[in-house]
């Protein structure tokens, strides 16, 4: 019969197997091993212990003139305790245990050196996780300035349409610094009755303006009303457009207000009203 010094010098690597980064002596190599040195060695398992949802299986070997007690969790293939396992892990989980307690024996040993130190990876790490952490490590070179941040701010810059008090301001400031009744002029006819020209939608005041009472062919107005009170309003409504128009292209100049600088977009020529 051999010594165990002899036995734990025998070279098993060509009977070992590697499974997600661990090597593996098969029970039935260890098996083998075992009953061609000890041919009337026999072994037994034990009831589980259980563990919370986990197990521990428990086997006896006796070989060698000696009992060999060995315990082993319900493991998966990263080493990791199974969660309420089933009869097949058990069964495992049995044979791996069977194959540890041969290995205290001096046969195979060599492969569970290092068991007990702390695990460092407990499985592959993918290839492109590891790129990713490399890409992470790397320093980063700092950003450099850009050339045109000034050109970019500045059309960037939010367009502000002008209120209803500050187009009085501008207003102000034109011509003879006489009232700029204009401004609060409203429509007396049709949909917008009663709409301050300064609160008309641009397409709308544009219409106004530009179409209303004036001839397709000479441009020439004309007071579409019947009456004597009609023709007054009308009349005072083109006067308060023209003047308007005036104040729209005074808006128009490159200065305070970035939005004056846009044309006012017509997107049909239906009547208003």
């Amino acid at each position: 019969m051999s010594t165990y010094a002899e036995r734990r010098t025998r070279d098993v690597s060509k009977l070992t197997e590697n499974k997600g980064g661990l090597t593996y002596l098969s029970w039935a190599h260890a098996l083998d091993m075992l009953l061609k040195e000890d041919e009337n060695a026999t072994w037994e398992f034990l009831d589980e212990t259980k563990y919370g949802d986990t197990l521990m299986v428990h086997c006896h070997l006796t070989a060698f003139g000696k009992v060999t007690k060995m315990h082993l969790p319900v493991m998966d293939s990263r080493n990791h305790a199974i969660a309420n396992p089933n009869a097949t892990d058990v069964n495992k989980a049995r044979m791996r245990c069977l194959a540890k307690a041969i290995a205290a024996t001096g046969i195979g040993l060599s492969v569970y050196a290092g068991e007990g130190l702390p695990d460092t990876v407990s499985a592959p790490v993918r290839p492109e996780v590891l790129q990713r952490a490399k890409e992470l490590a790397e320093p980063k070179p700092a950003p450099r300035p850009d050339p045109f941040a000034d050109v970019k701010e500045m059309f960037d810059a939010k367009v502000v349409e002008p209120t209803p008090a500050e187009k009085r301001e501008i207003a102000a400031q034109l011509g003879d610094g006489t009232d700029k009744w204009f401004l609060d002029a409203e429509i007396h006819f049709g949909k917008n009755k009663g709409t301050k020209l300064c609160d008309l939608p641009p397409n709308t005041l544009r219409w106004y303006t530009d179409k209303w009472g004036r001839d397709e062919v000479t441009g020439i107005w004309k007071s579409g009303s019947t009456t004597a009170s009609g023709q007054k309003q009308d009349r005072r409504l083109r006067e308060a457009l023209d003047a308007y128009q005036k104040y729209k292209e005074e808006l128009s100049k490159p200065g305070k207000y970035a939005g004056c600088n846009e044309p006012i977009r017509i997107g049909d020529d239906s009547v208003p009203f």
